[in-house]
């Protein structure tokens, strides 16, 4: 694993999740993504930012 790789699980483990544009899907209650680093499943809320999706 690089350096870049286990920086960013570490942020993971932060809270500090990297949002993966090639995975960002519109549906009809707005944009979800994943973590490019750990994949845990994330929404673009109504401020542009992106949110970890608690279920």
């Amino acid at each position: 694993m690089r350096i870049s790789g286990l920086f960013g699980r570490l942020m993971c483990v932060f809270g500090r999740h990297q949002r993966s544009r090639g995975k960002a899907r519109e549906t009809p209650s707005g944009w979800q993504s994943v973590c490019i680093h750990c994949g845990v499943r994330m929404h673009r809320g109504l401020d542009r930012v992106w949110h970890v999706t608690r279920d």
